[in-house]
């Protein structure tokens, strides 16, 4: 697999860990991608905590192109919950990473899910 991280790569291989990050929402569908929500130097982050697992209707792909349930702010708030506040200060350069994951996190604060 490329563009992925070996970490990602190992938990595709295990079915108790290739779950979706929302599946509390009861909404899953079609089998299970990997979201790269964070962008860093214009191009997508590609650390471990950076990759979520999302099924296909979560993250809009496949058969669920164009009617998928994408939220790219939600991507965001898991993959940054992924990161120590070390991870998100080394590529808190162009946009405040730390902060981001705060405001994030008080948004969706009733709404945590279980990655």
């Amino acid at each position: 697999m490329h563009g992925i991280t070996p970490q990602t790569a190992q938990k595709l291989k295990d079915p108790n860990k290739a779950v979706c990050a929302f599946w509390k929402e009861n909404e899953c569908r079609g089998k299970i991608t990997i979201s790269h929500p964070l962008k860093y130097a214009g191009k997508q982050l590609k650390t471990p905590w950076s990759e979520i697992l999302a099924c296909q209707y979560h993250h809009s792909v496949g058969q669920y192109m164009d009617c998928g349930d994408y939220n790219e702010e939600k991507h965001q708030w898991c993959a940054l919950n992924q990161a120590s506040v070390e991870e998100l200060k080394k590529y808190s350069k162009a946009r405040d990473l730390v902060a981001l994951r705060a405001n994030l996190n008080e948004k969706y604060e009733n709404t945590r899910q279980g990655n």
